[in-house]
């Protein structure tokens, strides 16, 4: 009867800390000692269970053994999971966490690290293609309008392609344009001549 109530209180206690675990949003601190002692026991129901051939005796530990591994990998999951949170939002390295937690950790670090770098090196490349001084080669005068209709797509007196200007858009195109335009009876409203 003590045995069965030590395996009862041993289940009792992973499901405790498992409960913990998913209801609070901090990282919990674990008895490492035995959480290694959770490890120790499912290793042992596995031999012991691989040593029967059927029965009711192996059904229990198959249950046992499948309830043990859930929570254990649910545990680490949440854990793993509050890490990652933690490390994005403060970039630090909690001091009491498993060693596997402390390797996934420094993993994800050099990973983002790694992408830091290279978003770094892409600035720069797309630094070099800014221009600072351009110079508009064109002179035209140009009027700030609007369209009160749909037009469809035109080479401007400019040569620009324009793809399509769409009723109630706000367009700044030569002068030239806007005469056309009028003259051919498409609806455009001046808003601004520069002078």
């Amino acid at each position: 009867m003590e045995e069965k109530q030590t395996i009862i209180d041993f289940l009792y206690k992973v499901v405790h800390i498992w409960r913990n675990e998913i209801s609070e949003p901090k990282l919990q601190k674990l008895d490492y000692n035995f959480m290694d002692m959770v490890h120790a026991v499912l290793d042992e129901i596995k031999k012991e269970k691989n040593k029967l051939d059927s029965g009711v005796e192996k059904d229990i530990l198959e249950s046992i053994e499948h309830v043990l591994e859930y929570l254990i990998n649910d545990i680490k999951c949440e854990r793993i999971l509050k890490l990652l949170y933690n490390w994005l939002e403060t970039r630090d390295l909690p001091r009491d966490i498993l060693p596997e937690e402390r390797y996934v950790l420094k993993g994800i670090t050099k990973l983002m690290t790694n992408v830091t770098e290279i978003a770094k090196k892409m600035t720069s490349i797309i630094d070099a293609y800014k221009l600072d001084n351009v110079n508009i080669i064109d002179k035209r005068k140009r009027v700030l309008c609007v369209s009160l209709v749909d037009i469809g797509s035109f080479v401007g007196f400019d040569l620009m392609i324009y793809k399509g200007i769409k009723k109630g858009a706000i367009i700044f195109i030569p002068e030239e344009n806007f005469v056309s335009f009028k003259k051919c009876g498409v609806k455009v409203e001046e808003i601004h001549k520069p002078k």
